[in-house]
């Protein structure tokens, strides 16, 4: 089986192309990678060792002291080389431990540093090749790991990583230049999000779940619950192979009766369905159908964004689907609530917090008009009592349930009893 970087290596060219052409980068080299190439791969040492360290600390606790200190380093901005070499020297300490030469985090920590450090030393090279070769046999990298380690493969020039790089990199630019001025230019979500956060109010209200006392998330997911089938059934009328999906969503709404109620089955079900629409995603023109998208993004959103592990490693694609529903002319029925559901499980653009700030207005309007619908129903009541009184008074009988008088000179109703009072 191949190893890590024959399986990954294209892929490592072109992350060191796009995080090198990030602003955070060019601001802080100076330049980007057609004059400052070697300032910039250092940048990403800079800036994400930090992040790395740290989640090397969260699977190994040994680790958290050097952890901290790296993160102090880092937001000190210490001189790189003087801080990166204390550090390597202090996590080198670890290296003997099995269970930290199986852990590809530390191992790029590890690879970053000393190809940074001493990219010619021969001694070091002997422990950078022993450093490959483990991180060779890890299954797959990602998140700020994939920076550092892109620092590595750079300064140690792995298997021609530079030339490979640079030749690259004018394509990256271009691409990320036309990206970027695009986005000068607010897709749907970005013009529409105001709006898009009053409806998600009312989307909510449709679920007939008690915004004031019980949480929110729990709305939107059982808002997710009850649209998405509908949706679905939309998408496979226009695209029969999408009909394994619906049918599968059928076979969950019969077997969970209510998300709230069910815990891990709503959970697992969801990824279930998620699993079985992704497959559509790299074929033919789905990535055009806006239903499609907010559909899977919904069902994404829910279930990578609960955790940070799972929210990094799937932040880029995650982002690639958002772009695509950017670029919508217009949106509604289910896939724009479909849409919503998503923004809000990811937390687009402080969506989550659009909503909240809205939420209080909403339930008092609610409030207003329940109390307004209640005033003209009993209004409604008295009118019609009235005018059921002025029969009876017109036909001589109680004015109060229609019986008939008795009695010389006092008449009393012969089935409510009262005294005749008109």
């Amino acid at each position: 089986m191949p190893g890590l970087f024959e399986r990954s290596f294209d892929n490592y060219v072109t992350i060191g192309c796009k995080a090198t052409y990030s602003e955070h980068v060019i601001n802080a080299a100076g330049g980007d990678l057609t004059t400052e190439p070697d300032r910039c791969f250092a940048c990403l040492l800079l800036l994400y060792r930090g992040e790395v360290a740290k989640r090397i600390a969260e699977k190994h606790p040994e680790f958290a002291d050097l952890a901290t200190k790296v993160e102090e380093n880092v937001k000190t901005y210490r001189n790189l080389r003087e801080a990166v070499e204390e550090e390597f020297n202090q996590a080198a300490a670890f290296y003997q431990n099995p269970q930290f030469q199986s852990d590809p985090d530390y191992l790029i920590f590890m690879v970053s540093a000393i190809s940074y450090l001493y990219p010619q030393d021969e001694d070091a090279l002997k422990a950078r090749s022993n450093m490959f070769g483990l991180l060779d046999q890890a299954e797959d990298t990602y998140g700020y790991a994939n920076f550092l380690i892109c620092a590595g493969l750079w300064f140690a020039d792995y298997n021609g990583y530079r030339a490979a790089v640079l030749d690259r990199f004018p394509a990256i630019k271009a691409q990320f230049d036309a990206e970027r001025a695009a986005k000068d230019q607010p897709g749907f979500i970005q013009r529409n999000m105001d709006t898009l956060a009053k409806t998600a109010l009312a989307v909510l209200d449709s679920t007939g779940w008690d915004l004031e006392n019980q949480p929110i998330e729990y709305a939107f997911l059982q808002a997710l619950w009850n649209y998405r089938t509908k949706l679905a059934a939309e998408i496979a009328g226009r695209r029969p192979e999408f009909a394994g999906v619906l049918s599968l969503m059928k076979q969950n709404n019969a077997a969970v009766s209510a998300p709230d109620a069910h815990g891990e089955r709503i959970t697992t079900s969801l990824g279930d369905e998620m699993t079985a629409m992704t497959k559509f995603y790299a074929t033919g023109d789905w990535k055009s159908d806006m239903d499609y998208l907010a559909l899977v993004q919904a069902h994404a959103c829910f279930s990578f964004c609960r955790d940070a592990d799972s929210r990094e490693k799937t932040q880029n694609t995650r982002m690639e689907v958002f772009r695509q529903l950017e670029k919508a002319e217009s949106m509604s029925g289910g896939g724009k609530v479909l849409l919503i559901i998503a923004l809000w499980f990811e937390d687009y653009d402080g969506f989550q917090g659009k909503v909240r700030a809205l939420l209080p207005a909403f339930l008092q309007e609610k409030r207003t008009q329940t109390w307004a619908r209640e005033r003209d129903q009993q209004a409604e009541q008295q009118r019609q009592l009235e005018e059921r009184r002025a029969q009876y008074r017109a036909r001589g009988v109680c004015q109060h349930c229609g019986g008939a008088f008795k009695g010389l000179l006092t008449k009393k109703c012969v089935s409510c009893g009262r005294t005749k009072d008109y």
